[in-house]
């Protein structure tokens, strides 16, 4: 968690040094003791806003307090690095020289050995994309110079009376350092992960089709996409995603995603194959002869059926009119289509269901002089969780209660039903920085029972650990004796990179269907990450993944209160369908794990046939679910618009 804190640097002075000392700073190296003693905070101005056309998110005024000898004072002459950490871009330094006479006034009515307090102040913006702020002061051409973190803050330090005050109106003279990267957390861990297509089961990809992919490191400079071992696409900007042409007719084929650093070297692989096994379920419209305006025309159907599955019947419409019912059909089967109407929007559809109730559509508009365009359609899964005033997951809710608007336009619903018997795949993050040593053992304890309640026979979980770094401590199993026994690696120690957590957790999740969620249990603010806030909210959503946090204010209630209240981490729990639960007392932790396990065990599955495909790199249209029932809040897992 990042604090204002006192750090001494002792170190030969000059400019690009202090400059990488200050880099140093925002990577959180520890520094010796024995320089300047540095305090400095981030005053925020209420209301605040960019001037000059720079854009911003938050202005600040940047206080540095910095305690000095009376020799120190009367050197006079000081040089100030700040450097502004990005979250996925490079750290940013500026640096300026500055004579400060008026120090040797103050210096000369200090009783000797009384310390001379010079303030520093200047003005700072900063974008949505900050991750910190630090400060480096040292006198020019001497050894001694100190440095300090900047945490954003309400309030300025308190100043002691005589101190000599120092406005800039600018750090300039930019410069830029390359972080270090990032490495592979831990043996095993996914650092690259293809995320399948949104398509219904079943359902075979053709021609051009889009694939995107999650990463979790800050290296990657470039994604090379491979089908069936041949390159095809390349992007060198995040998100990366890849256009490859597959097969027509459609075949099984294997796409590859490769990411490379920028220099070359190769930072991780993922392959995923499409259209697997035996022939799929589907229904297609092969043929329609005769004109629509003529008042019929003749429809022939072509189906394929899954090995083991039989085909129960096959309906024709005319819109939604059906027409036509044959039972138990064979492959091919031809059927006359009363159209009494041709307008641009009528259509017919064939509807095909198997034995086991599973179905699927094809649908071909009745357009002017007897074109027709074939309509591909999906089935749309949502994952919803409906909780009353207290809380508590509401459990008796009917089909009747639901409302599912697509761009604000009424959808029917083909089913509602509990998810409970969809097998869930879960990640348990745990915080392992230095500051969780006190309670340790108790988190391990409370997690340790969550699992063992959560899990079901065919459920999954795996366990992250992060401080600095994420590590995969135990990887993806249903043996809840291994996950148990994984909590015995978790030690204490280094920062907390909340958000490269998230981003490595959602990687182990893998592209196997069903129910998926994260649950995230740390004791403060993000420090150290390198992935912004905004990044693990898109690839959460991405992966149609909750996020469920608990966040820790053991013994200090307020400050727990203040940090959540404006924490990012509220944002990345309400946009991808989980929530934040905060617990003050060790023995509230039980209670938080067992609140979620209700809702994981309590989501509703809703499915519905949208009206068509948004077009290739269209905005996907907005998906709101609502309740009809008063005192109910819904939750989407993924897709849901804010209102």
């Amino acid at each position: 968690m990042a604090m204002a804190g006192m750090i001494g640097l002792a170190s030969p002075a000059g400019a690009e040094d202090l400059a990488t000392r200050t880099h140093a700073l925002l990577e959180g190296q520890g520094a010796p003791e024995g320089g300047l003693p540095v305090e400095a905070v981030c005053v925020v101005e209420p209301g605040g806003s960019a001037q000059g056309g720079v854009p911003s998110d938050v202005r600040c005024i940047l206080q540095a307090v910095v305690s000095l000898t009376l020799e120190q004072a009367r050197h006079g002459a000081f040089e100030v690095a700040l450097g502004l950490g990005g979250w996925e871009d490079l750290a940013e330094v500026r640096r300026a020289s500055l004579q400060v006479p008026a120090l040797d006034a103050a210096a000369a009515v200090t009783a000797p050995g009384d310390p001379v307090t010079w303030v520093l102040l200047a003005p700072v913006e900063l974008d949505e994309d900050h991750r910190g702020v630090a400060v480096a002061v040292g006198l020019e051409g001497a050894d001694a110079w100190g440095g300090g973190l900047a945490a954003l803050a309400d309030e300025p330090l308190e100043i002691p009376p005589g101190a000599v005050l120092t406005e800039v109106p600018q750090l300039l003279e930019g410069a830029r350092d390359t972080p270090s990267p990032q490495g592979a957390a831990s043996a095993g861990a996914r650092l690259l992960r293809i995320v399948p297509p949104p398509t219904r089961p079943g359902t075979r990809l053709e021609g051009s089709t889009r694939f995107d992919v999650l990463t979790s490191s800050d290296s990657v400079d470039r994604v090379v996409f491979l089908l069936d071992g041949k390159p095809q696409d390349e992007d060198r900007r995040p998100p990366f995603a890849g256009r490859l042409g597959l097969a027509k007719p459609a075949r099984e084929q294997t796409v590859t995603a490769v990411a490379y650093d920028a220099q070359g070297k190769t930072l991780g692989t993922d392959t995923l194959t499409v259209n697997t096994g035996g022939a799929p379920f589907s229904v297609t419209i092969s043929a329609l002869i005769g004109e629509p305006g003529a008042g019929a025309v003749e429809v022939t159907a072509e189906t394929s059926v899954p090995p083991g599955s039989q085909l129960a019947r096959l309906a024709f419409f005319f819109n939604e009119v059906l027409a036509e019912e044959v039972k138990n059909p064979g492959a091919s089967v031809t059927a006359t289509v009363p159209t009494p109407s041709a307008g641009p929007e009528d259509y017919v559809r064939v509807l095909a269901e198997l034995a086991d109730g599973s179905t699927i559509d094809s649908v071909r508009l009745l357009a002017a002089r007897g074109t027709v365009e074939e309509v591909q359609v999906n089935l749309q899964e949502l994952y919803v969780v409906v909780t009353d005033e207290a809380g508590e997951p509401a459990a008796d809710l009917k089909p009747e209660d639901f409302e599912v608007l697509l761009d604000g336009q009424r959808q029917t619903l083909e089913s509602v039903s509990f998810a409970q018997d969809v097998p869930l795949h879960l990640g348990l993050v745990i915080d392992t920085s230095g500051s969780m040593e006190q309670i340790m053992a108790e988190t391990k304890q409370a997690a340790a029972g969550f699992l063992a309640e959560v899990l079901g026979d065919d459920d999954r979980a795996f366990l992250v650990a992060f401080d600095t770094r994420p590590m995969l401590a135990q990887e993806s199993t249903g043996d809840l004796m291994a996950l148990l026994g994984a909590f015995g690696q978790l030690q204490p120690g280094g920062f907390t990179a909340t958000y490269d957590s998230i981003l490595f957790s959602l990687l182990q999740l893998g592209d196997e269907p069903g129910r998926k969620a994260l649950v995230l249990l740390t004791d403060g603010e993000d420090y150290r990450s390198r992935f912004s806030p905004r990044r693990a909210i898109r690839d959460a959503r991405t992966a149609g993944v909750p996020v469920y946090i608990i966040g820790l204010g053991i013994g200090d209630e307020r400050r727990m209160q203040r940090v959540y209240k404006n924490s990012d981490l509220n944002d990345v729990a309400a946009e991808t369908g989980g929530r934040v639960f905060l617990v003050s007392e060790l023995a509230q932790l039980g209670g938080a794990y067992a609140k979620i396990e209700r809702e994981l065990r309590s989501q509703y599955l809703l499915t519905f046939y949208p009206p068509e495909a948004p077009a290739p790199g269209a905005k996907p249209p907005a998906i709101e679910v609502k309740v009809r029932r008063e005192g109910l809040e819904v939750r989407t897992v993924v897709g849901a618009a804010r209102r």
